[in-house]
């Protein structure tokens, strides 16, 4: 099944870096519940939430190589990801709009690319393989 990148927009709460209040808490429940039910329908794969901008750096590499590091904060950036399941782009905007929103939020989606099925050399692919079967491994060491 195609898997898809969603790059959920920034939202205030996040970008602030404060502990959230109980009623902001409250605002986000919704939206937890809605990842729940779609982690136990096995549809969502991972989702996490990204400290804010302000901590983060962006690394720009110019067309002569000569590479520029960025500090944040940064203006209209990512706040999380999360990776889902589903068979078509429709079918992953129907799981958004389907879901508890944010006022003012966005996010972008993006299909995964399926190694396997993508026309490259045997040896690239038995190499994203061989890749893909460590990285799975190495999410499953985080989780201990």
């Amino acid at each position: 099944m195609p898997t898809f990148m969603v790059l959920l927009g920034s939202h205030p709460i996040g970008e602030s870096g404060q502990k959230p209040t109980p009623e902001q808490i409250a605002e986000f429940k919704p939206v937890v519940e809605y990842h729940d039910k779609l982690a136990r329908d096995g549809k969502l794969i991972w989702a996490d939430p990204l400290h804010p901008s302000k901590l983060g750096a962006r690394v720009l590499t110019s067309k002569d190589g000569d590479v520029t590091v960025q500090k944040g904060p940064f203006e209209q950036t990512v706040g999380g990801f999360a990776i889902i399941a589903a068979d078509s782009l429709d079918a992953v905007v129907a799981i958004i709009k389907d879901g508890p929103s944010m006022p003012g939020g966005s996010c972008e989606i993006r299909e995964i690319i399926d190694m396997e099925s993508h026309p490259l050399q045997d040896e690239i692919k038995a190499k994203a393989k061989e890749m893909r079967k460590l990285m799975q491994k190495n999410a499953a060491n985080l989780q201990q």
